[in-house]
């Protein structure tokens, strides 16, 4: 017999219920901004600008940034 195995796991990350159908109907609210950079936000962090700001200096300290990348639809 073997264990269960437990590991974690986020429900439907990429679904923005305030906007997709049938949800956003059914939710009858008003899209706002605060609802956005939530769904721009992982699950298990606050999507406040105190929050956001913080985590952008922690992901981004780099020496070498990409400071031009392409603009093209395709790269081939």
């Amino acid at each position: 017999m073997s264990e269960g195995r437990i590991f974690k796991a986020y429900i439907n990350p990429l679904q923005f219920l305030e906007i997709d159908e049938p949800w956003a109907s059914r939710l009858d609210k008003k899209l706002t901004i605060e609802d956005v950079l939530k769904f721009s936000c992982p699950p298990d962090i606050k999507s406040d600008l105190d929050t956001i700001v913080s985590r952008y200096r922690e992901i981004s300290n780099e020496q070498d940034r990409l400071f031009a990348p392409p603009a093209e639809d395709r790269i081939y």
